[in-house]
């Protein structure tokens, strides 16, 4: 008698063959740049947050975001209320923060300008030093998330 199929440990093993096959062809998948951008754009949401409330609260000054840089820690950011620490931050290890804000905070007046100066707040992945910018106009307090991942940071903050 003659059998034409295959037997159920033949199909298991060619499976496992082709399993190992795909693992070592398929490419690994990098998805910091993702989780860098969305820190961003969470950095994003709490400046509006503090520029919003000082527009409506007396204590303007007293609304800021404090970015904290520090070598060897995680970089972090706070939002204080009132003079109040509200919410902190804190990047994954592979992020940095570089800014030129004076004093790496700022706070927004009644008309939502900016204060003490605006600036540029970059997120960068230290991994392939691929960063984002977020960008505070001064004259308007516009406050500006570049979508598009840039390459090739250099330490010109």
């Amino acid at each position: 008698m003659d059998n034409k199929g295959i037997t159920i440990i033949e199909l298991i093993l060619i499976l496992g063959i082709m399993g190992i096959i795909f693992l070592i062809v398929t490419p690994k998948f990098d998805f910091s740049d993702s989780e860098m951008k969305r820190f961003g754009r969470e950095l994003v949401m709490d400046l509006n947050y503090i520029k919003t409330k000082s527009k409506t609260s007396e204590y303007n000054f007293d609304n800021k975001i404090h970015i904290i840089t520090s070598a060897g820690k995680k970089d972090s950011y706070y939002v204080s209320l009132k003079g109040e620490p509200n919410k902190k931050v804190y990047l994954n290890e592979k992020f940095t923060i570089a800014t030129n804000l004076v004093d790496k905070k700022i706070y927004f007046t009644k008309t939502g300008v900016p204060s003490p100066r605006a600036g540029t707040i970059r997120i960068i992945n230290n991994t392939n030093s691929n960063y984002i910018e977020i960008t505070i106009t001064p004259a308007t307090g516009r406050i500006h998330m570049y979508e598009e991942v840039k390459k090739g940071y250099q330490k010109n903050l």
